[in-house]
């Protein structure tokens, strides 16, 4: 049996707040049942306790999330689930609708067109605000992700360091990224697609970082453009039920899933009065996409 709890930075001031997310827990089918994963949860709550992180939050699948909140001392806060644009009305993207559903396979052609239309009012909101390419992230990224941080109580602290380790710096080599810029070029935040797999017709909207309205905009167009070119026929992102996020994957197209399709997320709080384990109670509060998940691929 494995478990992984790892740090992140909550926040600017002082050098941020660290917290715990947990990551792959594994056991042996053989293993399973004595208790090697309870034992594991309850050494790294009391490490993560000493360590003095006010609260530790996870994403449990279908099978490990009735342990955590049941027997473990976890709470659920919220619920993570999928959003597709559809891109191109082919089998590749009927395949994926059927995920929600027969109507929704059958719909996809009707998908398609509400995402167009929804795409063509970005077009206009985004206004003088362009793309540019990038390979590294630098200290302009800063000023947006500090901006954007101030309307929540929780964001991870996306600094240059930190997002070339999430992006750049793994071994998988399919996470593109994009500096969005004023009409003057000046930074005005960033967008992370993840590329399809050989052989699959999926791409990811990732993570957008953008305090203005037309930048926000600009950014979801230079996603789509992107994977599009790179034979998606859909996009794919994750979203809190409930959650500003959310309702930006909304207006610009994206389709539900079926209800019972999604995650529990849950936190384990170990400073009741620290404000970041108050904050923790309400997951559809937080500033969260993709790149705050622990996989090293969304999936």
């Amino acid at each position: 049996t494995g478990y992984a709890c790892n740090p992140r930075r909550i926040g600017w001031q002082d050098g941020g707040v660290t917290i715990g997310q947990t990551g792959d827990v594994m056991t042996l089918a053989q293993a399973r049942g004595k208790g090697f994963f309870s034992a594991l949860d309850r050494r790294a709550m009391q490490a993560t306790a000493q360590a003095g992180w006010p609260v530790v939050f996870g994403l449990p699948n279908r099978q490990s999330a009735p342990l955590f909140l049941e027997k473990l001392g976890w709470s659920g806060v919220g619920r993570l689930r999928p959003w597709t644009l559809v891109l191109r009305a082919d089998t590749a993207a009927r395949a994926e609708r059927l995920r929600a559903g027969r109507v929704a396979s059958w719909l996809t052609a009707w998908a398609r067109f509400v995402g167009a239309r929804k795409l063509q009012k970005l077009e206009a909101l985004a206004g003088a605000f362009e793309t540019q390419a990038i390979e590294r992230f630098e200290g302009w990224v800063e000023g947006p992700a500090r901006e954007v941080a101030e309307d929540y109580a929780w964001m991870v602290r996306r600094d240059a360091a930190y997002l070339n380790w999430r992006f750049f710096e793994g071994p998988s080599g399919r996470y593109s990224a994009m500096k969005i810029v004023d009409g003057q070029g000046q930074a005005a935040g960033y967008v992370v697609v993840q590329m399809p797999a050989q052989g699959s017709r999926i791409g990811y909207l990732v993570d957008l970082v953008a305090p203005h309205a037309g930048a926000h905009a600009a950014g979801v167009l230079a996603a789509v453009d992107a994977l599009r070119g790179a034979g998606a026929s859909v996009v794919r992102a994750h979203a809190i039920a409930g959650s500003d996020w959310q309702a930006h994957l909304q207006a610009a197209g994206f389709q539900p899933p079926k209800p019972e399709d999604e995650k529990w997320v849950i936190a384990h709080v170990h400073q009741s009065e620290h404000p970041l384990a108050q904050s923790a109670m309400d997951a559809k509060s937080w500033f969260f996409t993709d790149a705050d998940r622990d996989d090293e691929l969304v999936r």
